[in-house]
């Protein structure tokens, strides 16, 4: 069991007084209260003050049972149904290399491996692209398979030549779309001139367009033809920032679905008790 506010069990400290009380403070009990001591004779006030005292005790009982059950309620219990591995299809990025364009290849592998730095933890696949598009690595988190390929992407080893980058993004998404991904992102490593904007491809998810710096405004059209967003090699900026937090909300909902809370049954046990405390007064 996990207590989301652990801090809250200090509240039972007040209650080591309530347990002395119970145990050893059966003589405060049994007193008889107010004036009644002056009016009773000494001989039957101990037998007065037992016969007004008794069922205090219980009474008492039942008052520290149902603080008992507030103060856990308050401390947030929970037990774990689910392991947190099991949502690992939460996100997932694929890093596509235009490789027809001349962009610079070092650009490349370095904002490759500054997006693999940032958030290890999602799988990310590599496709590269020049006149058609290959998937290289499939998704994966595993760095040093990932570095492996990356040291080995250039242009020179492409079997055909050309540029088709909107085939390139719509071959990257299709991994996210077969991977069953809650969210997910292409990030498009080019450069150079853009190509025609041709026809508008609608998103399916996250893109980004990484271009160089000196390019950034000819790029612009392109990327709002793709539904991109538009960075440079030297500067992210906010290009990847709502995957990011798209990512961060998704992984909160899924520690919450990863647990099952306690409260309201400690709640609804303590209302039934509180309950009962009231029809033992009546009764009386």
């Amino acid at each position: 069991m996990i207590l989301g506010h652990p801090l809250a069990l200090l509240l039972l400290l007040p209650t080591a007084g309530l347990i002395w009380l119970m145990r050893r403070g059966g003589r405060h009990l049994a007193r008889l209260p107010g004036d009644w001591e002056r009016l009773v004779t000494p001989a039957l006030r101990g037998v007065l003050a037992r016969s007004a005292s008794q069922g205090s005790t219980p009474q008492v009982a039942a008052v520290f049972a149902l603080w008992l059950l507030l103060v856990f309620a308050i401390a947030g219990p929970a037990v774990e149904v689910d392991d947190l591995d099991d949502f690992a299809n939460i996100a997932g990025r694929v890093i596509a290399f235009d490789l027809g364009g001349g962009a610079d290849i070092h650009s490349q592998r370095l904002m490759a491996a500054t997006l693999l730095d940032a958030t290890p933890e999602i799988p990310t696949a590599l496709v590269v692209a020049s006149g058609d598009a290959f998937n290289v690595v499939p998704l994966t988190t595993d760095r040093a398979f990932l570095n492996r390929y990356l040291n080995v992407i250039a242009p020179d080893v492409m079997p055909l030549e050309g540029r088709a980058l909107q085939v390139t993004v719509a071959q990257a998404e299709g991994i996210l779309t077969l991977a069953g991904v809650l969210a997910g992102q292409v990030v498009l490593l080019s450069g150079g001139e853009p190509p025609a904007p041709g026809a508008a491809l609608p998103p399916r998810w996250s893109r980004v367009v990484v271009t160089d710096p000196a390019l950034r405004d000819r790029w612009q059209v392109f990327a709002d033809t793709l539904g991109a967003g538009l960075a440079t090699y030297d500067d992210l900026g906010t290009a990847t920032d709502a995957f990011t937090q798209r990512v961060d909300e998704l992984r909160q909902a899924s520690n919450r679905a990863a647990v099952h809370d306690l409260t309201p049954y400690l709640l609804g046990v303590a209302v039934l008790l509180w309950l009962g405390l009231f029809r033992q007064r009546r009764a009386r």
